[in-house]
């Protein structure tokens, strides 16, 4: 999911789409909104089973469309495939996924759309944002940003069986004040390769903006360039960005894998350090810690 490519609209159509669809399938489960996650997921993982789903793991997986690796795919044998060269927590959410997938038979069937880009990336978006509202649901995360007063660490370690870059994006979703978000790929010993996969101003009201990573990555003491040049995480930071304050989390990781489908070369594997930025205006950030 990118947010900077969705529309105000989009997002509370599939947000809306996201709560009857969690709320049909905890229906189907016999079980309630407030189950932990460890529960939910033995509920999963049983209901699978009922249904002749299998889970198997492969060394490689790769999307057809995109022409790159995923964490999962499923068969039409009712094989749910895990790539193994994911994380933990991606392959987690992506069982979740597969899981959506099957399970709400109100979303279109993947093969049906190979035709529409727009369609199939709507679809994903989707279904994204379902399986955030099973594992994550927004009432609870609220609280919980409420609770801690935005203290995003805190926030990160009650969600810490789901990959930072989910967490973040949903916060940016579901933040109760304006929020900046951006994660971006900087592939090893490729200089001046850094790919923005998702950089957005969030308002909660208003179109997702694009957000200028660009320049804050030029501000030396932003907690972004300062994570970048460390290659460490940088935790709740004040950053002058054009000058204004803000409030920043910046999250450093190394040494991640993806492979990608080269018709003449085959499959490639290339490794990339992932950045991860999160923020407020200070003005914004004080006042929700009032």
């Amino acid at each position: 999911m990118r947010i900077k490519k969705i529309l105000q609209k989009e997002i509370e159509e599939w947000t809306q789409k996201g709560n009857l669809s969690v709320e049909k399938i905890l229906r189907v489960l016999g079980i309630n909104a407030g189950i932990t996650f460890k529960d939910l997921y033995a509920h999963i993982r049983l209901d699978l089973k009922n249904m002749g789903y299998k889970i198997g793991y492969d060394d490689i997986l790769i999307n057809d469309v995109k022409h790159q690796s995923v964490p999962s795919a499923t068969t039409k044998n009712k094989i749910i495939k895990l790539n193994r060269n994911f994380s933990k927590p991606a392959l987690l959410e992506a069982l979740i996924h597969e899981y959506v997938h099957i399970k709400d038979d109100t979303l279109p069937i993947i093969e049906e759309l190979l035709d529409d880009t727009k369609a199939l990336f709507d679809l994903e978006n989707l279904v994204d944002i379902i399986t955030y509202t099973l594992i994550m649901p927004p009432d609870r995360l609220k609280q919980n940003l409420k609770k801690n007063r935005y203290q995003i660490n805190k926030i990160l370690w009650l969600y810490k069986d789901f990959e930072k870059c989910s967490v973040l994006q949903w916060i940016t979703i579901n933040s109760l004040i304006p929020c900046h978000f951006a994660w971006i790929m900087l592939i090893q010993n490729i200089k001046n390769n850094d790919i923005c996969y998702d950089n957005c101003f969030y308002d909660q009201k208003n179109d997702p903006q694009v957000y200028d990573i660009e320049a804050v990555l030029k501000t030396p003491e932003s907690a972004a360039a300062k994570a970048v040049k460390k290659r460490k995480d940088t935790k709740n930071t004040q950053s002058l960005i054009r000058r204004k304050e803000h409030q920043c989390y910046a999250y450093y990781e190394s040494d991640l894998k993806k492979d990608i489908c080269n018709v003449q070369l085959g499959a490639n594997t290339f490794y990339y350090d992932r950045l991860l930025v999160i923020g407020w205006k200070k003005e914004y950030y004080n006042l929700i810690n009032s």
